[in-house]
This record gives structure tokens, sequence and C-alpha cells, in this order.
């Protein structure tokens, strides 16, 4: 059986003995099983290549039946049934992506961005499904408004719901590739949603195994690199923040951009010159300030942004999916290894001599 701890074992092709090569050829990143590969999947990269038209419209499909479900519920709380059910999803931590530094055990999808998505769905998401700005609809909106979801959350709630692909994906390429004695059966929970029956429904895939620390077996998950991205999604409060006001001078609307630029200006905070008289701050801390309450007065101004983002989404896809050797150093531990094996160390015996050893690894 395979297990974690092996050796000198770190990614997938050491541990199940495949060559890298062929996880690169079949498209999927190559991930450590010691600890989260700092990359996430980026719901705008299944929307701008069209490989991926089928998951983005299951995304968009999805999200409509919550909203729906709202709209029911004339947006009072849910029975916690339902609420668990539909908007609660557990961390898919057998991907092995994200910030944790010792094993694949995340925060996972608390019960705060559950609330953040049912609050969410008759405010920002009220035009959900039939946007006139944007040419689709997006489940990034959320973290353009909401504190604490970033792109961890948005990768993780997206992963759950394209989570029949991720598993036949690797299945397929466990089947094919891998050793009989590496791979078995698991039950999964929460695997693809019935729209027809409204409800969750659960399967059974042959995936690559592994045992844990406690003893436990557990699968491992592979993802297509083209899904993933490193440091933020595409469409993220980071870019938008930065953009400042520059977003509002791509809204057609002589009118409506006039009354949102009045609005931004009128709240920006005002502060002292050098001739103690009252001006408006332009620092960036008012400025972001400011946008964000022009964004709650004036939502389009989120579609604006969106649709400044949908139209650069060739770039996008050149540029923005991680580079997986930036992600986990593959071709660098191999070279690293090597060069220490090579070395002879004493012990170390004064101040001098640790000098010499962290100058080593800096240089190397």
């Amino acid at each position: 059986m395979v297990t974690e701890t092996k050796e000198n074992k770190v990614y997938f092709s050491d541990i199940f003995d495949v060559q890298h090569s062929l996880i690169e050829k079949y498209g999927a990143l190559d991930i450590s099983l010691i600890c989260d590969n700092p990359a996430f999947v980026d719901p705008f990269l299944i929307f701008a290549n069209p490989k991926y038209n089928d998951l983005h419209q299951l995304v968009i499909e999805y999200l409509k039946f919550l909203k729906e479900l709202t709209i029911k519920n004339a947006g009072n709380e849910l029975s916690s049934g339902d609420f668990k059910h539909y908007y609660k999803f557990p961390e898919v931590k057998q991907v092995w992506l994200g910030y944790s530094v010792d094993g694949n055990g995340g925060l996972g999808l608390n019960r705060g961005f559950a609330e953040s998505l049912y609050k969410n769905l008759h405010k920002i998401f009220a035009k959900f499904g039939s946007e006139k700005i944007t040419e689709a609809s997006h489940l990034e909106k959320l973290c353009l408004v909401e504190e604490g979801v970033g792109v961890d959350k948005i990768s993780d709630f997206t992963l759950n719901l394209i989570k029949k692909y991720i598993l036949e994906y690797t299945e397929s390429f466990a089947k094919k590739y891998l050793d009989k004695s590496d791979i078995e059966e698991f039950a999964v929970r929460k695997v693809e949603f019935d729209f027809e029956n409204k409800i969750w429904r659960d399967g059974r895939f042959t995936l690559p195994r592994i045992e844990q620390k406690n003893g436990k077996k557990d699968f491992v998950l592979l993802v297509p690199k083209e899904l993933l991205t490193k440091q933020d999604t595409w469409i993220s409060k980071n870019d938008f923040l930065e953009n400042d006001s520059t977003i509002f001078n791509t809204i057609e609307n002589d009118e409506l951009r006039a009354k949102i630029n009045k609005y931004f200006y009128d709240n920006l905070q005002v502060k002292l010159n050098k001739k103690k008289k009252l001006e408006k701050d332009f620092s960036k801390k008012s400025k972001t300030g400011a946008l964000i309450k022009t964004v709650w007065e004036y939502p389009e101004v989120l579609d604006y942004y969106i649709k400044f983002k949908e139209q650069q989404k060739n770039e996008a896809l050149k540029s923005h999916i991680a580079d997986p050797e930036n992600i986990n150093f593959f071709l660098d531990t191999e070279v690293i290894q090597k060069e220490i094996s090579e070395k002879k160390f004493g012990k170390l015996k004064s101040f001098d001599d640790c000098v010499l050893r962290l100058n080593f690894f800096n240089l190397n």
C-alpha cells in the first residue's frame, strides 16, 4: 500500500511510480502529497476555455437553483437540513490544493461562506442567470463584496460543483497508468446534483490510494493544470480595488456614468491640506472605502468590471494559468537532492560554520 511518508517520496509521480512527463502529458498537476500545493481552481478559467463549457454551465445551473430556492423561501432562513444539504460542502482535501503547510487539511468552506452566498443571492446575484451587461454569470462576484471570501473559498466551492468531472478524470488516469495494487474503489459523498429530484447523489470511483499518518486510507485526485491559478482568481477583489474608479470609464451610459462618478467623489474622505484647508482625500484607503460604498449603491459597477475582465479572457488563458514548476518546484527538488547528496558535511562547531552552511543553501 502506498503511504504518504515514503523516504524521499514527495510528488504523485514519485509515490505512484509513474513518469512526471506522463502526468504532464495527461494535463494534470503533479501534486505534492506531503503538504498542500499553493494553487487554486479559478472558475473564470472554466468559463474562458471552450473545452469546459459544460462545467461552466453546471456551476451556473446550480447557483440558479440556489437562487430559486432563496426566492421561494422569501429570504427567510432555510431549515437546518436544507442549508447543510444545498449550501455547505466539505473541503475537497484530496486534491491537495491550498495553503496548508502540514498535510492537506485546510479550513474548508465554513458556515460563513454559505451564509454569504445565501444572503447575496437576492442582492448582488439578483439578476444571476439573466445578466444584460456581462457575457455570462460568475460565482467570483461574491468575493468582490464579501470579506473573507477569497481564492481558497471560491476554489473549494467550485471543486465541489465539478467534483464528478475531477473524479472521472482521475479514475481514467488511475485505471490506465497505475499499478492495480495502488488503486481502490472508494465511496464518495455529494458527487453529482440531481436537478430533477433536487438532491445530491453519492458515487463510487476507483482511485489512487494512500495511507495517511493516522493509518486511515484515503484517495488522491488529479486536477487539470489549465484550471489552476497560483495567486488569485482572474476576477478578484484586489484587482477590482486596484482599478479604483477607472472602471467607471467603461460604462457607456453617460448619465449613469456621471451619477456613479459623483457618488464616488462624494464618498471620498476629507483631510486637511498643508494650508489647513479641507480637501478630498485620494489615498488608496479613502478610494477603497468610497468604491465599496458606490458598489452597494450601484451594483452594476460590478458587472462593468466583470465585463472588462471577460473581454480579456484570452489573456487569462495565456498568462493567468499557474506554471506547474512555480507551484511544486518538481525539477528543483531533483537538482537540490543530487547536489546535497554529493556534499560532505562535518559537524557544526562554531557560529561561522552555521553561516557557511546557510550560504551554501542560499547559493544553491
